[in-house]
């Protein structure tokens, strides 16, 4: 203990790397646990997240270890291993555009995509000539002949480059909350981590460029930020039918319970309908044709009520229910709403399995919610009873 209060210098490093390796430590246990998880497209893409900011502290941890080690070795990786910190900064930033893509679903042409993915890399590709620019220049940060770290004259220039594709990410998610007025809640909660995610990394670069560098906070910002997205994917888990993409069975029970909290129908005004659909013939799909087909079936419904209810904002709620069967909780004035909701589906479905060797159709059945004396059972069991009346 003497010897940290002796040299507050090195009880700084110390303190540094001690929330390096903490920061490493948590990096590294999820990455493990999205090894054993299904890997989806989106999924793939956070953990390459993970692994780019696993690489990036391990290079700013190592710019804290060899800063003010006289010797030609330490002078040389703290040049790079500062050079790489700064370079993959840049590059998360890159990753969590492509990641907000893939969480989102957000679909584009061959070439917009490309044209896309050239503008997210912008900022890395001037860093990295910025960065090569400062070796000769020293223009970004400089490392003096006792090997200690200095900021340069354009520092602010690399901050703003460090943080830039954060901010545009931030702005996406802000902008795309008109187009999820009747997504599934989860794209809700992703569309609010993605503000939090990036805001939680400006804020703790900041504290770190006001600080001079000094405190390694940035690490902090990164770290916390995955392990809120880390959250997110758990919580998706939960949430959604991976085959179909829908919310799932517990997803619809949630927000049944939020729902009706409160809830009395009004004659007169909007009322509350539970709307069961069933795929027919899908035992003789899976029979005939295979599993695989099945599920592709699963989907076209999936994606069909997907459709319909997305051109009824913050009117219906949609789930897979199980097996082949899908749910919907629809408001409307009175039974002709679920009538063109059905009839509406129906075409959709027909439009999406056009090109199918089979017909794919849907039985329907529903109840109108009575009010609390009715329970959330009673109600679906009807909606159940009136599907196999039809």
């Amino acid at each position: 203990m003497q010897i940290f209060t002796n040299n507050p210098e090195l009880s700084l490093v110390v303190s540094n790397l001690t929330k390096f390796f903490f920061c490493l430590f948590i990096l590294a246990f999820i990455y493990i646990v999205l090894q054993n998880k299904v890997n989806t497209s989106s999924r793939l893409a956070f953990k390459k997240l993970v692994m780019i900011v696993i690489l990036c502290l391990t290079a700013d941890m190592l710019s804290y270890v060899f800063d003010t080690i006289n010797t030609p070795f330490a002078r040389v990786m703290n040049h790079a291993s500062m050079f790489l910190a700064i370079l993959l900064t840049v590059a998360i930033g890159y990753s969590w555009n492509v990641l907000f893509d893939l969480l989102f679903h957000i679909k584009r042409s061959r070439r917009a995509s490309i044209s896309n993915h050239l503008l997210w890399l912008t900022p890395t590709i001037v860093m990295f000539i910025l960065l090569v620019i400062n070796l000769f220049t020293g223009c970004l940060y400089h490392i003096d002949d006792e090997n200690v770290y200095h900021r340069g004259s354009l520092y602010l220039v690399s901050f703003a480059m460090q943080y830039v594709s954060f901010v545009h990410a931030i702005l996406r998610a802000i902008n795309i909350k008109k187009h999820l007025a009747n997504a599934p809640l989860r794209r809700e909660k992703t569309r609010r981590t993605v503000i939090v995610f990036g805001s939680i990394v400006l804020l703790f670069g900041a504290m770190q460029a006001l600080g001079q560098g000094k405190i390694a906070l940035h690490c902090l910002g990164l770290t916390a930020g995955v392990v809120i997205m880390f959250v997110r994917f758990l919580d998706d888990q939960i949430t959604q039918d991976h085959l179909t993409n829908l919310n799932n069975r517990y997803a619809l029970d949630m927000f049944l319970a939020d729902r009706l909290k409160g809830y009395t129908p009004v004659k007169g005004s909007s009322q509350l309908y539970f709307i069961l659909m069933d795929a027919d013939c899908f035992k003789t799909i899976n029979d005939r044709l295979g599993h695989a087909e099945g599920d592709n079936a699963l989907r076209c419904v999936a994606n069909a009520l997907r459709e319909v209810s997305l051109k009824r904002p913050k009117k219906v709620f949609v789930a897979r229910f199980g097996g082949d069967e899908f749910a919907a909780v629809l408001e409307g004035r009175d039974e002709r709403a679920v009538e063109d909701f059905c009839a509406e589906l129906s075409m959709t479905l027909e439009k999406h399995t056009e090109e199918l060797e089979y017909e794919l159709t849907l039985s329907y059945g529903h109840s109108v919610y009575e009010g609390p004396g009715m329970d959330v059972a009673e109600w679906i069991n009807k909606a159940d009873a009136s599907l196999y009346d039809t």
